[in-house]
């Protein structure tokens, strides 16, 4: 399904920049986004099934984690103009050891659920910080938080709020497979909520290195 929903995007991308009629753009881009959406449910699947079955592999390189968290935030600040995407914290001024694209995967999954979660906010801020050892980002929203009874049950596969609104889309993959990405490595996930707004968090070993063969075994 994968290959003729990407020729469709394509396709679709094309025909919104070359159609300036109403209501047929409204038609296109709509379509477009319902494609996109398929899409993701694909790599979230294909993901899911990975994990499941001890393939999900890790690339391991060395890059700035400074770099790609300014890199991510820019990127998605494009995708999503409603909200004002805030940086705070310290520098981590350091080159780390780890998959540089599945990092990237895991902050866009945690910046898409915070604006997706608070639609009537206008801000998200991220928050860096750094101990001798250890790495730790959050990001935090001022949304509709999650009830207490329910924080250990985000990361499940398919979880989903009982009381979600039906027009907020999701599959309940997306944490699932964050919390196997940081578990490989070598690191933490978490959430914090009091009720109105949540903080979600990872932490990262700065000082070790990932054992790949450990790292697909899990």
């Amino acid at each position: 399904m994968r290959t003729p929903l990407t020729s469709i995007k394509a396709y679709l991308q094309v025909l919104d920049e070359i159609e300036n009629r109403q209501p047929n753009k409204k038609y296109i881009q709509k379509t477009l986004e319902n494609v996109v959406k398929l899409l993701q449910l694909i790599f979230d699947l294909l993901d899911v099934s990975k994990i499941q079955s001890g393939q999900l592999e890790l690339n391991i390189s060395d890059f700035d984690i400074d770099t790609l968290i300014d890199e991510t935030i820019a990127s998605y600040q494009i995708v999503s103009p409603n909200h004002q995407i805030i940086r705070e914290g310290v520098l981590i001024d350091r080159v780390i050891s780890a998959d540089r694209q599945r990092i990237e995967q895991v902050l866009v999954n945690l910046l898409s659920n915070a604006t997706k979660y608070s639609p009537g906010g206008n801000k998200v801020i991220l928050n860096t910080g750094k101990t001798d050892s250890e790495l730790t980002i959050s990001v935090k929203d001022f949304g509709i938080g999650i009830p207490k009874g329910e924080l250990l049950k985000v990361f499940e596969r398919f979880y989903r709020r009982k009381d979600l609104a039906t027009h907020i889309s999701g599959f309940g993959l997306g944490l699932f497979i964050c919390k196997d990405i940081i578990k490989r490595h070598n690191g933490k996930i978490w959430v914090e909520s009091e009720g109105s707004g949540s903080v979600f968090y990872f932490r990262l070993p700065l000082n070790s290195s990932i054992n790949k063969e450990v790292a697909l075994s899990l």
